[in-house]
Formats: structure tokens, sequence, C-alpha cells
């Protein structure tokens, strides 16, 4: 029987033959059932093989705009039993609280290009602008760099070996944030996939690419977001995959 592996390799050089010549919507079709075919196979052999006592997380780690929440609900897929957690969720609570604004206005704000616009409700910054601001300059020079880390290990704690064998963050990029949950969980459950996207950089954002050195190497992996959604999705199975046998 052949591995993941091995079938992944046999369908992305079929479909390195298919693209060379036009691509008309049955060949596309042909490629995206056979893509189907291999995240269902291995959402089965992940749901057989995977118990509580290995559970993974996944902390996405990119550039604004990189594709860091479309990997995440292609991982979604594949993780089944996953949970989607964020560090921005407590600080979304307190920047509305701050600003008094409330929590459904600020979802309708904060879409890929609403969350650029300043906003007079937010004193002119914009609500990636008002983020930094709470985050750096409110909250962790007097509760510390790690706070937002320690507020989502409280939430995993609390549900993750209950209810799920994975958890996926789409939004990396502290190190100080990582480090409650790798001390909770454990180093070697913990993996950091770091997406590059041409054009995209971290140009006025707090975050970056992150390396701990608490963080295996090999549990570090990296992603390049330059062609289109069918080869992402391919290498993010080869992750996946990956991930799993850890």
């Amino acid at each position: 029987m052949l591995t993941f592996i091995e079938k992944y390799a046999i369908i992305k050089t079929l479909r390195t033959h298919v693209y060379r010549i036009p691509q008309t919507k049955t060949y596309k079709l042909e490629i995206k059932s056979h893509v189907q075919h291999e995240i269902n196979e291995n959402v089965i052999q992940i749901n057989k093989q995977h118990t509580r006592s290995n559970m993974k997380i996944i902390i996405m780690n990119g550039a604004p705009s990189s594709g860091k929440d479309q990997c995440s609900l292609f991982l979604r897929k594949l993780f089944p039993s996953s949970l989607h957690f964020s560090f921005k969720r407590k600080l979304i609570s307190l920047t509305c609280m701050i600003y008094d604004v409330d929590r459904a206005i600020w979802d309708s704000w904060y879409t890929t290009e609403g969350k650029e616009i300043p906003r007079k409700e937010l004193n002119g910054l914009s609500c990636r602008q008002a983020l930094i601001f709470v985050s750096e300059e409110v909250i962790k020079p007097k509760f510390g760099e790690s706070y937002f880390g320690v507020q989502e290990c409280k939430l995993l704690s609390s549900v993750l070996e209950k209810d799920y064998t994975f958890a996926i963050s789409s939004d990396g990029g502290f190190e100080q944030e990582l480090k409650p949950i790798a001390d909770k969980f454990g180093c070697n459950n913990v993996n950091i996939i770091q997406l590059h996207r041409p054009g995209k950089t971290f140009e006025g954002d707090s975050r970056s690419f992150i390396n701990p050195v608490f963080i295996p190497s090999e549990n570090i992996h990296i992603l390049y977001n330059d062609k289109d959604l069918l080869e992402l999705e391919y290498k993010l199975l080869e992750i996946a995959n990956r991930i799993r046998n850890t």
C-alpha cells in the first residue's frame, strides 16, 4: 500500500504534467478531485493515529496578507478534531473595552481592507494600529511580554485535553507569547509554520518571524505562498504529514 508521501509525489507529478498543457476546466476539476481524495484519506489516517496524549499545537507565522487565515482553514480540514485559537482574542476584547467600541461594530470593520482604515472612534487609528497600541503601549509594559500567551494557555488548558487533539493559531508573531504554551504542552508538541509571500512584509506591524530556541528546529516549517492555491495546499499537505508523524 502506498504511503501518503508516495501518493503525494505521484499526484504532484501528475499535476506538473497537466499544467504543461492548456488548463481547461476539465483538467482543473480532475486535479481538484485528486486533492480532495488525498485530504479525505489524510484525515482518516490522522484520526486513526492521534490520541490526546500526543496532541499538536500549530502556529501560523507570517506577515499581514501572506495567507495565514487561508492556511489555517485548510489545516482545520486536515485536522477535524482541532481548535482554532488566536493570540488576538483577548487583545481585541481589551481594545474594544478601552475605546468603548461594540464588538459587532469592530468585527464589521476588521476585514482585510477595513482594518487598515483610520477610525474616529479609535482616535484616528486603524484597527491594526489600535491593536498594536493597546498591546505594546498599554498591556505588555504593565503585565509582561507573555501576557497574551498566558491568556491563550488558560483557554487551551480548559478545553484542549478534553475535546481536541490539535490546536491551530493563525496569528503567531511573538516568541514570548509562545513560551507559556510550550511550557504547558511540551516544546515537542508545538509546530511553527513560517509563511512567506512575495511582496508581503512586517512593515508597520509589531510582529515578526519567530525562531524560538525552545522549539526543536525540525518543528519549524518554512512555507512559500508564491504560486496558486492548489500548490499551497500541496505544500501544506506535506507539512501536515510531517507534523502528524512526529
